[in-house]
């Protein structure tokens, strides 16, 4: 009876997976096939077009990945092992410090938002420690701040908002 339950274990979960390729095949597709509708541009000076058609290959090729997998006859041992040390849990306070950074940049600055995103982002680790991370935060926030707003010319503000 555990041989039959752990096959089945194993035909949902390719079953999942399969799906799961395919979508992102569809929608990484659909977003290099929209992509083409903009100016790509090069890779020195990219085009509105370049980063969504690059993305949407990438997307597109992670799910022709996932498809393999899941097929029958794929070993997937060594896969799974990788996958296994990278725990999904320690990933939710990256994406959504992401998210956050996303949200409150335009408000908050490049650089308080950059500081906002090392820090929750730096909470991922085990060894989360306050004075790392704010002292990592500063550097970065400094660092991108030159390269995106001084270098680079690029329209984000540095400091908030608020008071304009």
């Amino acid at each position: 009876m555990p041989e039959s339950s752990n096959n089945t274990h194993k035909t949902s979960a390719a079953a999942r997976e399969s799906l799961l390729g395919a979508f992102f095949v569809i929608v990484g597709s659909g977003a290099a096939w929209e992509a083409r509708r903009y100016a790509l541009g090069s890779a020195r000076d990219m085009g509105p077009g370049y980063f969504p058609l690059c993305l949407g290959l990438l997307l597109a090729v992670i799910g022709v990945v996932l498809l393999a997998r899941s097929l029958p006859g794929v070993d997937t041992s060594r896969w799974r092992a990788a996958a296994d040390t990278l725990r999904a849990s320690r990933l939710w306070p990256i994406a959504l410090s992401l998210l956050g950074f996303g949200l409150v940049v335009e408000h908050t600055g490049l650089f308080i938002a950059t500081v906002g995103l090392v820090i929750a982002s730096s909470a991922a680790g085990g060894d989360f420690r306050w004075r790392t991370a704010v002292g990592w935060g500063l550097v970065v926030a400094t660092f991108c701040s030159l390269l995106f707003v001084k270098l680079l010319g690029m329209q984000l503000p540095v400091w908030p908002t608020w008071g304009a």
